[in-house]
């Protein structure tokens, strides 16, 4: 049982710095789009960008960049829930104890990472079966 906790750890911190990479590509991409009023003003005529906030075409392109913005600082935020998802998972393998599974199992949650959360919940159960032994 404890190989395959580790081996869930092992992928579960892979996924994690993939999802760190991923999001972070997007949270770059959100604050460059937020920037560039040209193409907001585009997308908007064009139907791309649908909105129901009525204002004028400056109020609503404002409106659209804060959006932006606003979302891609939460996306970053998501991105630091998984990178410290990753931290966590290789720490377990190395020292696995029941603190390290519920925080595995807290940031796992926040991180997004499901194979994080079914690995730190096989580790717990795990080191149970072992302190019982």
């Amino acid at each position: 049982m404890k190989k395959a906790v580790n081996i869930l750890f092992l992928v579960g911190a892979i996924v994690s710095l993939v999802t760190v990479f991923v999001l972070t590509i997007t949270g770059i991409f959100l604050f460059s789009i937020s920037s560039n009023t040209a193409l907001i003003r585009r997308l908007i005529e064009e139907g791309v960008i649908t909105t129901s906030y009525q204002g004028s075409e400056s109020e609503v392109i404002q409106m659209v960049q804060t959006t932006l913005r606003i979302s891609a600082v939460f996306v970053i935020i998501y991105s630091l829930f998984a990178v410290v998802c990753a931290i966590l998972a290789f720490r377990a393998r190395s020292n696995p104890n029941k603190l390290n599974c519920i925080l595995n199992i807290v940031f796992g949650g926040l991180g997004g990472i499901t194979v994080i959360i079914v690995a730190s919940i096989l580790g717990l159960v795990a080191l149970n079966k072992e302190n019982s032994q």
